[in-house]
């Protein structure tokens, strides 16, 4: 069935359709938990994992938006996003965790934080996302709500916040995936940040498409050649 084929596969870790859909509600009631509203942002600094896309779909789930940021960026770079978007609530990745925090409490805003692979009770991902059942009652949404805010590089001046409406996914991502021919057996392999659109959309599509969405850490050719062969990709986007 759908909800039992793999959805997501990392390295060694794998999540099913149905398993990420629990796991993502639970997120959605830990955001709840935690304030979250319909329009207030959520911002992710991490790589590509299963954590986040499990935060991805959990934030979409109750009408927030879910901000990708550039983690190749210095701390102070991703404070000055941090002051601009103003997220609620804020989820890292461990190596990026050390040089954020201090920069974090030095904010004008106040926002939750949380970390994938923390071993501090307080931060970690697990722990919290562990209180929370996975029943939900999906809010409704409209066609002009924003369904993420990602940021330019900057490289011509301040870095700029491109707000992209659910109507904008709605109506590209089936376009996208036809061409592509994206079906349920495919295997998409993902190494584009999803911080950038092309990564983000190659996501959103692979997932629409209940395709089997492979995490890759290269970033050599001969990393992403290999991971073709072990995985059997039939997808693969690159910018």
């Amino acid at each position: 069935s759908a909800s039992s084929s793999i959805a997501v596969r990392h390295n060694e870790r794998s999540i099913s359709y149905g398993e990420l859909d629990e796991a993502s509600s639970r997120v959605a009631n830990g955001l709840v938990a935690l304030g979250v509203m319909a329009e207030d942002r959520v911002a992710i600094v991490s790589r590509n994992n299963i954590e986040s896309i499990e935060v991805l779909l959990g934030i979409s789930k109750v009408g927030a938006v879910p901000v990708f940021l550039n983690w190749r960026l210095s701390p102070r770079e991703i404070a000055d996003l941090l002051e601009d978007a103003k997220p609620v609530v804020v989820f890292l990745q461990q190596e990026f965790a050390d040089g954020l925090r201090t920069t974090l409490s030095e904010q004008t805003f106040r926002a939750a934080v949380l970390v994938f692979d923390s071993s501090e009770h307080q931060l970690s991902y697990r722990h919290w996302k562990g209180q929370y059942e996975s029943d939900l009652e999906l809010v409704g949404d409209q066609p002009e709500d924003v369904a993420a805010q990602l940021y330019t590089s900057g490289t011509t001046g301040r870095a700029k916040g491109a707000m992209l409406t659910k109507q904008g996914f709605a109506e590209s991502i089936p376009d996208a995936v036809n061409f592509w021919q994206m079906r349920a057996d495919s295997r998409v392999l993902c190494v584009l940040p999803m911080f950038h659109i092309a990564g983000l959309g190659t996501m959103v599509g692979a997932l629409w498409s209940k395709a089997q969405v492979v995490l890759s850490d290269a970033v050599q050719p001969e990393g992403i050649l290999a991971a073709i062969e072990s995985a059997e990709i039939t997808h693969l986007v690159l910018v």
